[in-house]
């Protein structure tokens, strides 16, 4: 869920190198009403056709996972 993936991405601190991707994932998802974790799985979908990593006991990933698949970025955020 969102709030879970806000918990893990504050795990990383202030000065990770990560904290750009993180924020602007964070800001195309608030842009878009939708997770971060939909914004991640359709920028992979959109970039190169992969598998989408998901646990197969939690339904809420699946969701995700074909909620994403309706997700269009723009280019600028694909970038």
């Amino acid at each position: 869920t969102v709030r879970v993936g806000m918990h893990r991405a504050s795990r990383l601190g202030p000065h990770s190198a990560d904290r750009l991707i993180i924020d602007r994932l964070a800001a195309i998802a608030e842009k878009q009403g939708v997770s971060r974790v939909q914004v991640a799985l359709a920028w992979l979908l959109q970039k190169v056709p992969v598998p989408a990593p998901m646990s197969d006991d939690e339904t809420t990933h699946l969701e995700e996972a074909v909620a994403a698949l309706s997700l269009k970025l723009t280019p600028e955020e694909i970038t």
